[in-house]
């Protein structure tokens, strides 16, 4: 095993912290085509529904169905 790769039972939130600022870090240096092609491959490997998540709803739902969403968003919680 490379010994830059770390264990899985040593990762923590801290090390997740450490691994976006990295990243971060290392996407400001890439263009807009290679900052795409970066997220897109960051996207690929999320959870289905983790994808959708992200998503904007109006590229899932028709325009009546992303209308209710938005008015239920916008409601108060009871």
């Amino acid at each position: 095993m490379s010994e830059r790769l770390i264990p899985i039972s040593v990762i923590n939130e801290n090390t997740v912290d450490a691994f976006a600022a990295h990243l971060e870090s290392f996407a400001d240096t890439l263009s807009d085509h290679e900052r795409t092609a970066l997220q897109s491959l960051l996207t690929s490997v999320l959870d289905p529904w983790e994808r959708m998540r992200l998503r904007d709803p109006s590229q899932i739902l028709s325009p009546e169905e992303t209308e209710i969403l938005r008015a239920l968003e916008a409601e108060e919680d009871p």
